[in-house]
């Protein structure tokens, strides 16, 4: 979490070494007072991947415009405050290649009625600490120290120096991200200011041709390419979009909440996607949400050793006798046995949709294609005898053994899903869909897991949900943070491949088409990723 008025630069940035002599005599400043009007250069290190980030900052309260140039012009942004004679809104001079690639400017303008952005750091609550001398000059040293529900605890430092004006000017901004649980240092960043300029020119902060930039249009994700996490007024009209594009509808109270939880989550995601692991996340429907308030997206229960399978699998022996047969790729949605990806929505029913969509597979792929909807609302409602607890979660294993002993309706018949624990009315229906087993796949074992796609149909697997799950986008998913933790989520294995070189299984999820990779992500094989090879059950129909 950033404390920067206008621009919140957080990266992960090493701290330049200076040595300082404390003075005892001198006189701390009451307050900071930042100047009306300035130009400063700087850069920012991010010590994890190698990234530097210079930067060049005007603004100008009398103007009520400001500009920002990263990587020396490659991105220029002009920040424009509405009056009654100017338009409010960003401009982007961007560098865009043609397709025999000749390097063209092109400039866009996104509407906004935000106040001019000022650069410098928010220095509310921030206390002096002290005086310093760095090459012949005072420098004074502020502090603020803050806790983040317990999780994280938050160090700003800030060196400035004053004026023979009365104002003061930023020399560097130290902050840092302990984690309360681990007591390890998670992020460390820098932000350092050159050159500064008390004065601008109205030059300076005009956009050359303005009235022909091209004005983009209100689609979300193909605007967010344009703006940048780093700056205030981006982050603004990021938020803005995202509310448009996913219907957002918030409380007077909690907008700034909602903004700063998608500020935090698309600095992950733009970090994440810069180090090209293999998978890209995105900002979709949960990137206003904390982990925590995301916990009803899980519910899945590890299953209970006493509860035994009717159906056995085959011997590891088997399995590898068969391992050569096995075709290198298999998909059971290219063998129209799947039907199209649905949402569970605040109810934490996972269990219940991964059944469902093994049960619905199952008989398809047995029956060559058959077209099945079963009901997802009936398990949460009815399966409470079997150690499930509807929108509170429930185990694999248990809701297959009440679907084998009471069988499921179709969703035409008991009646639309409602995200919601509802009263159990299976008792006068007629017709109902049976099971005459489920089985456990060996576990642990990829050969075991695609022989049982093969023969069987989808798998139901229970899987580790991590942060970077629910942002998940397209790739090929492998997450270190599942590593220690445990099994939170039903989902439903529906194919394997290989990509480049690498195998991954096809995973089918209950949060909607617009998430991941229409409604699916691809996790890897490796390592047994985020447990999927732990809990495997396919259905005998």
């Amino acid at each position: 979490m950033a404390f920067i008025r206008g621009i919140s630069i957080v990266l992960l940035v090493c701290s330049v070494s200076y040595t300082y002599v404390l003075l005892g005599d001198d006189e701390p400043t009451a307050d900071i007072t930042w100047p009306s009007e300035y130009y400063f250069k700087g850069q920012i290190v991010d010590v994890y991947n190698g990234l530097v980030q210079p930067f060049r900052i005007w603004y100008s309260a009398e103007y009520n415009r400001s500009r920002m140039e990263l990587y020396d012009g490659e991105i220029n942004s002009y920040y424009v405050t509405s009056s009654e004679n100017e338009r409010g809104g960003v401009y982007k001079i961007l560098t865009i290649t043609t397709g025999n690639l000749t390097n063209v400017e092109q400039c866009i303008y996104m509407s906004s009625d935000r106040d001019t952005n000022d650069f410098l750091p928010d220095t509310s609550d921030m206390n002096n600490t002290g005086s310093y001398d760095f090459n012949g000059r005072v420098i004074h040293e502020w502090k603020r120290t803050m806790e983040e529900d317990g999780e994280y605890r938050l160090e700003d430092t800030l060196l400035v120096y004053r004026t023979e004006y009365g104002v003061d000017v930023p020399v560097q901004f130290d902050q840092k991200k302990y984690g309360m649980e681990e007591g390890r240092l998670q992020q460390h960043s820098v932000t350092e200011f050159y050159d500064y300029k008390p004065s601008v020119s109205n030059d300076d902060l005009e956009i050359e041709d303005e009235d022909e930039c091209e004005i983009v249009g209100t689609d979300f994700r193909s605007n967010l390419k344009f703006l940048h996490p780093a700056i205030s007024l981006d982050v603004d009209i990021a938020f803005d979009g995202y509310r448009n594009h996913h219907n957002k509808k918030y409380k007077t109270k909690e907008i700034e909440l909602r903004k700063a939880i998608f500020h935090k989550n698309w600095r992950l995601v733009v970090d994440h996607n810069r180090k090209n692991l293999g998978y890209t996340l995105a900002m979709n429907q949960y990137a206003d949400r904390t982990d925590e308030e995301l916990q009803y997206l899980t519910g899945t229960r590890p299953s209970r050793p006493d509860s035994k399978a009717t159906h056995t699998f085959h011997s590891m022996e088997v399995v590898d006798e068969l391992a050569d047969q096995l075709p290198e790729e298999f998909d059971l949605r290219l063998k129209g046995v799947m039907r199209p990806i649905k949402q569970q929505g605040d109810c934490g029913s996972c269990w219940a949709f991964s059944s469902t969509a093994a049960v619905e597979g199952a008989i398809s792929y047995d029956l060559g294609g058959r077209d099945v909807d079963l009901s997802e609302q009936s398990l949460v409602d009815c399966a409470w005898g079997y150690d499930n607890f509807g929108c509170m979660g429930g185990s694999l294993n248990d809701v297959f053994r009440y679907i084998l002993d009471h069988g499921i309706p179709a969703d035409v018949d008991y009646g639309q899903y409602k995200a919601e624990n509802g009263k159990c009315h299976v008792q006068n229906l007629t017709s109902i869909f049976k099971i005459r087993g489920f089985g456990k796949v060996n576990r642990n074992s990829i050969n075991s897991m695609k022989l049982a796609l093969n023969k069987y149909g989808p798998v139901t697997v229970s899987v580790m949900a991590s942060p970077n799950m629910k942002l998940y986008s397209s790739g090929i998913f492998y997450d270190d943070y599942c590593e220690g933790g445990y099994v939170n989520h039903g989902v439903v294995v529906v194919g394997y491949g290989v990509r480049d070189g690498d195998l991954y299984w096809v995973v089918r999820n209950s949060w909607g088409e617009d998430w991941g990779e229409s409604g699916h992500i691809l996790m890897s094989a490796q390592q047994n990723n985020c447990f999927l090879l732990d809990d495997p059950y396919y259905v005998i129909v």
